[in-house]
């Protein structure tokens, strides 16, 4: 069987204004290192003749190590054999091929106004509870209303063992994977408006309806509806066993061979 390796790597670094998730996907380790390469820039959404300095390294890694060149075709012959060879003595951890653009710098945020002083945001927590918190309110209210005129709402048919899997399958995982599918809807730019509405896992997102995406996210109704087949689809692939998180920590004390 040929060896799949899992490369992880941020989508939109190119793009200015645009979202920068991490996204993971998988290539065939017996590729061309060109045509390797080439499936890792379409991938984070590099335009032809894009010029951009790219760097990896294998996880897991410490923090602190560095990113090795990755642009000719032997920094990526070295770089795939590194990953299959990690994976190969892997015994309790996955093993990703780690792609940066070491081009892209996030652009610092513009000084405040002299004696201006904003108060301090809210923690990520108690914005996603309070936002949590008045969904559920509006859907018993919607509910009620549809009990009264028989309306119809949107009921995946996900079960309980879905809710259960769901927490590990974020909303950036379901985004990414529709990015692929559908570059030209991108759906990354809706990251930050979901986040802020509270939905950052897969299954809080199967908690509301078109509408209330059309209306809060401002989400065309075109896009919502694969949108909400995508989440419930992936979900169901992970309870089947056929899809991990692709944002998984890396945590210490692996089992690797210490001569790597």
């Amino acid at each position: 069987n040929v060896e799949q390796v899992t490369v992880l790597a941020p989508i939109n670094t190119a793009k200015d204004g645009q979202p920068v998730i991490q996204a993971t996907f998988k290539l065939a380790a017996d590729l061309p290192a060109g045509e390797f390469l080439q499936r890792i820039r379409e991938f984070m959404g590099f335009d032809e003749g894009h010029q951009a300095r790219l760097g990896y390294r294998v996880l897991p890694a410490n923090r602190s190590e560095p990113f090795l060149r990755f642009e000719t075709p032997e920094d990526v012959e070295n770089a795939v054999s590194t990953a299959v060879t990690r994976m190969k003595r892997a015994i309790s951890h996955v093993v990703q091929l780690e792609i940066t653009n070491l081009d892209y710098r996030t652009v610092p945020a513009t000084a405040p106004e002299a004696g201006r002083r904003d108060p301090p945001p809210a923690p990520p927590v108690e914005l996603a509870y309070n936002e949590e918190l008045r969904i559920v309110k509006e859907k018993l209210s919607c509910a009620r209303c549809s009990i009264k005129t028989g309306a119809p709402s949107w009921s995946p048919s996900t079960s309980s063992s879905d809710e259960d899997e769901g927490e590990v399958l974020t909303i950036n995982d379901v985004l990414a994977a529709l990015h692929i599918r559908q570059p030209a809807s991108n759906y990354p730019a809706y990251k930050e408006a979901l986040a802020s509405k509270g939905i950052l896992y897969a299954r809080s997102a199967l908690d509301s309806d078109v509408g209330w995406y059309v209306k809060e996210v401002h989400m065309p109704e075109g896009l919502v509806k694969p949108f909400l087949r995508q989440v419930e689809s992936m979900l169901k692939k992970q309870r089947r066993g056929g899809v991990q998180s692709n944002q998984q920590q890396v945590q210490g004390d692996e089992n690797i061979d210490p001569a790597l």
